[in-house]
């Protein structure tokens, strides 16, 4: 065979490959831009999909993969980005091979070996949208006619919602202390039996609250701690997520003990096919405290508390206590002794802080899960003298912050893609869910 001859053979299957490559790329593509579609026109379509089509999935996929003991996504995850690394080095060295005077041979071979990541992109994009986009598009967790009339309160309905909170959370603790176990500092910790149970008891807590809300019932995969990427995912200041690719929950294994709990439940949500993140964060707290494992329970009320916190209440003023029943005053007055009314700065007005009534237990975890995620951005260096410290000197970590603002950014971009318009904010609209439901139990 002539040279020649070799040469259009070879050029043959090369149009051949990119015509196949063409073909499945826009195929793909276009399948998930379909469903996109649909899915984004049709709410009623949406919610038939994840109720009929996407627990297939789960049980075939996702069961699959719970088979491994380790996660499976964050191998993936290294393999991609080892992938793009060599595909990049593998592009950059032909195309210095190709002589400079052959631009138009430089053109093709780009466009032939950018195909090998748009298939990939496309494929990953298609994964997504059947195993996790058509459900961001379903019906909400909650009936919005039922509970519609609840979103409009007041700061007087909040601390209603807020000392009723408090005093479910007295009544429980007793019955859990003791199983609540706690390092030299105090700290909620779990323990070596604890950790070891970590993911089948969030798997049953999730099973459990399926038996009262069936639309959550999926065969729910053990949630996976993340090792290798713990580190980076802590500077990200993210505690877990959910692989469409695996159907993998997972955990940030470095993260504290609580929020690894909530977000391995958050997570789980993700798979159950309730992809928004208000709705997670708050399924995540009742399948916590519904589900009869105290370090659960415990994690669930520390969590309602910090998001309080960070979303929260305004001050309650003498006059808005006049106002409260009869019943909230007295839970009140249980629960701040009479003594901690503060002066507004510059004013004779008083107040009182929703903070200054969390129990001991939750004001010490509070404060030690923000040291840990502070600690992820500055650093603390302690000058001593003589044995004395006689300066603290804090170090802002610009790596890490760098890191935590693109993906802050990312996610923002990410969610307000899948229809979530306020984006990263969604997550602070558990609170909302919270007040709501809350308020419609004390109503009844």
């Amino acid at each position: 065979m002539s040279v020649l001859k070799k040469l259009r053979l070879k050029n043959l299957r090369n149009q051949n490959s990119l015509s196949k490559s063409l073909r499945y790329f826009l195929f793909t593509s276009g399948i998930a831009g379909l469903f996109t579609g649909i899915s984004r026109l049709s709410v009623g379509f949406s919610e038939w999909y994840a109720i009929n089509i996407y627990p297939l999935f789960v049980k075939t996929v996702g069961r699959f993969f719970c088979f491994f003991s380790f996660s499976f996504a964050e191998i993936i995850i290294l393999l991609l980005i080892a992938g793009v690394l060599v595909w990049l080095g593998i592009t950059i060295t032909k195309l210095i091979k190709i002589r400079r005077e052959s631009r138009c041979n430089r053109l093709r071979l780009f466009g032939r070996m950018s195909l090998i990541p748009l298939c990939v992109a496309s494929t990953l994009f298609l994964n997504f949208v059947l195993f996790c986009g058509i459900n961001y598009n379903r019906r909400t967790f909650y009936d919005k006619q039922e509970i519609e009339s609840y979103f409009t309160r007041t700061t007087l309905d909040e601390w209603k919602v807020y000392l009723a909170l408090l005093q479910s959370f007295y009544e429980t603790y007793p019955q859990i202390s003791s199983y609540i176990h706690r390092d030299e500092n105090g700290v909620f910790v779990l323990s070596d039996l604890q950790e070891n149970q970590l993911t089948t008891s969030t798997t049953a807590a999730m099973a459990r609250l399926a038996q009262d809300f069936p639309r959550l019932d999926v065969h729910f995969p053990r949630p996976k701690p993340i090792r290798f990427l713990a580190e980076f995912m802590s500077d990200a200041f993210l505690v877990g997520f959910y692989f469409p690719l695996t159907m993998e929950a997972n955990f940030n294994n470095i993260a504290p003990d609580s929020d690894r709990i909530i977000s391995a439940l958050h997570e789980l949500v993700h798979v159950a096919g309730f992809m928004r993140e208000d709705e997670a964060n708050f399924i995540s707290f009742i399948a916590g405290r519904n589900s009869g494992e105290p370090k659960l329970i415990y994690s669930a009320y520390l969590y309602a508390f910090s998001q309080l916190r960070n979303y929260g209440l305004q001050p309650l003023t003498p006059e808005m206590y006049a106002q409260l029943p009869e019943y909230f005053q007295q839970l009140f007055d249980a629960f701040s002794d009479g003594d901690n009314w503060i002066y507004y700065e510059d004013s004779e007005n008083m107040i009182f802080y929703a903070e200054l009534l969390h129990p001991k237990q939750i004001q010490v975890d509070l404060a030690a899960r923000s040291d840990f995620w502070w600690g992820r951005m500055n650093t603390v260096t302690h000058v001593y003298d003589d044995g004395e410290i006689i300066d603290i000197v804090i170090t802002e970590n610009t790596i890490a912050q760098a890191i935590a603002e693109v993906s802050v950014a990312t996610n923002d971009a990410f969610l307000q893609a899948q229809g979530l318009e306020d984006g990263v904010l969604s997550y602070g609209r558990m609170v909302d869910l919270l007040f709501a439901t809350e308020l419609m139990n004390i109503s009844d």
